[in-house]
């Protein structure tokens, strides 16, 4: 693959329930899989009325194909730079934001409720990747900030992300096809309300490249 132009998504709001496992690790799968940036879309006027039963076959297809990519993914990244989607996703923000964010932000962002953000960010700190401090303007703010050898870590999953996405995508999905995808998932996405602010591809490969 030439270039890695991604998409990663920040919410409106925090999810008032723990994210489940699967879910937020293809929420981060995302970041690496989505080709270009796609504008919002208007919600269609008309819906068309398919039997239930191919419906639902759409969703079990889609789900199956989120699930090959998640444990793909995963994986590759615990045999590789030993880390999970999750821990990688955590890592990638922290980059963005600098090098450190606040508590509540990271939680909010990752879609994970206060206390699974805490956990995570505590298994995180036993293997070294970041720290947590207080905010010297204000004592109430919890700050996470990424380590040197997170910064490491998070060097280490990029090539392999790249990987999962030249085996599983690639052979099977055209760039025509990957720009259908995303309009359509994109649609579902924003009509759920689930996320609003969106980082362009190139921007986001800058990102990336700036720590290779």
């Amino acid at each position: 693959m030439g270039s890695l132009a991604c998409l990663p998504f920040t919410p409106i709001r925090p999810s008032s329930v723990q994210t489940p496992h699967a879910s937020h690790a293809t929420h981060c799968l995302a970041n690496y899989c989505l080709s270009k940036y796609i504008p919002r879309m208007p919600s269609a006027s008309t819906r068309r009325q398919l039997p239930l039963g191919e419906r639902a076959w759409a969703v079990a297809t889609l789900v199956e194909a989120a699930d090959i990519l998640t444990v793909t993914a995963e994986e590759r990244l615990s045999s590789g730079p030993g880390l999970t989607l999750a821990e990688k996703e955590v890592l990638f923000r922290l980059h963005l934001a600098g090098g450190r964010m606040r508590m509540t932000d990271l939680a909010r962002t990752l879609l994970f409720s206060p206390g699974g953000a805490t956990r995570l960010v505590d298994r995180m700190i036993g293997r070294g990747w970041v720290e947590r401090h207080g905010d010297e303007r204000d004592r109430r703010t919890t700050l996470v900030a990424v380590t040197a050898t997170g910064r490491q870590a998070f060097q280490g999953s990029a090539p392999v992300m790249e990987s999962v996405v030249n085996d599983v995508l690639d052979p099977y999905v055209t760039d025509a096809e990957l720009v259908t995808l995303t309009r359509i998932l994109t649609k579902v996405v924003d009509g759920n309300g689930r996320w609003q602010a969106r980082l362009a591809g190139k921007e986001y490969e800058t990102a990336i490249r700036s720590v290779s």
